[in-house]
């Protein structure tokens, strides 16, 4: 990655991934410097600005990720994704109400369009609704979201490794029937 850098300095999509690379390896501070530098080229770059949230979710300063993740929803307003991450992240930093919110909102817009399960996993473990949680975890994997194997590394779930149900439903041994039981 670094060696891409090298050869394209101002490429955004390079700087993201080099950011995301960071993020994987848990090395927030050098995350967040590299979202800025990437952010200070090209302001609205929507991979740096959801890296940067994610870094400071990892670092746990959730004031700075809220700040973030509520400039992308005002630049996405209508996008699923950037809405779940804000409810997300409301959720981790105590803010259950407002995570609830956009939880509520979300659901509703599964009425109109296809919403991707994970977004409401990430939405029900912010909220520490673990069974619900773990029936859209379901939903996800029978999809079979290419994303599932990043959430160990992902700062919106990482957590979820503390929880030994995940560890049977990783390994195949739990499956969540639709009354959201084991």
């Amino acid at each position: 990655m670094l060696r891409a850098i090298e050869l394209d300095p101002l490429s955004p999509q390079i700087g993201s991934n080099l950011a995301d690379a960071y993020i994987y390896a848990s090395r927030w501070d050098e995350a967040i410097a590299q979202c800025k530098r990437v952010l200070e080229m090209k302001p609205d770059f929507f991979s740096a600005n959801y890296c940067l949230v994610r870094a400071y979710v990892g670092k746990s300063v959730y004031r700075e990720a809220v700040d973030e993740a509520e400039k992308l929803v005002r630049s996405m307003p209508e996008e699923p994704l950037v809405k779940a991450i804000l409810g997300s992240i409301y959720g981790l930093a105590g803010l259950q109400e407002q995570a609830k919110e956009i939880l509520g909102e979300m659901l509703e817009l599964s009425k109109r369009q296809y919403v991707p399960p994970s977004l409401f996993m990430q939405l029900y473990f912010s909220i520490d609704e673990m069974d619900r949680m773990y029936e859209w975890m379901q939903k996800d994997y029978d999809e079979h979201d290419t994303t599932i194997p990043l959430w160990r590394w992902d700062p919106l779930v990482r957590k979820i490794w503390a929880d030994p149900r995940f560890k049977d439903f990783e390994e195949g041994r739990l499956r969540i029937d639709s009354s959201g039981t084991a």
